[in-house]
This record gives structure tokens, sequence and C-alpha cells, in this order.
């Protein structure tokens, strides 16, 4: 716990400490990279969906007109 006695005895501050601790800015960068590449993911998924549909649709429509 950071008490106003530890930090006057020990020469640091709340903010001496917080340049030299950089896991929290690597886990941010973490989880824009992840945020990023979900994105990629769900539009890249929505494309080859529209794509899917209109292939078996069109060979639906094959199947179909050579069955009448």
């Amino acid at each position: 716990m950071l008490s106003p006695k530890h930090l006057a005895e020990s020469g640091d501050n709340a903010f001496t400490g917080f340049p030299r601790n950089k896991s929290g800015a690597t886990a941010i960068e973490y989880a824009l990279i992840a945020a990023i590449i979900s994105i990629g993911i769900v539009a890249g998924a929505g494309t080859l969906g529209t794509a899917l549909n209109a292939t078996y649709e069109g060979v639906s429509t094959r199947v179909s007109d050579a069955t009448k």
C-alpha cells in the first residue's frame, strides 16, 4: 500500500514508477491488435458469406432448371 510515510522514505512517488511499468501499455497494444484482427475476420466472413450465398443460389437455380 502506498502511504505517505513509505513514499517519503523510499524517495519514490506514484509518478516516478509509472513510466517504468510498461506492462499496461503492452496489454493495450495487444488488445488493439486483437481488435483490428477481429474486425478483419468479421469483414472477411461477411464477404465470404455473401459470395457463398450467391454461389449456392446459382447452383440451386441450375439444379432447379435442369429438373424441370
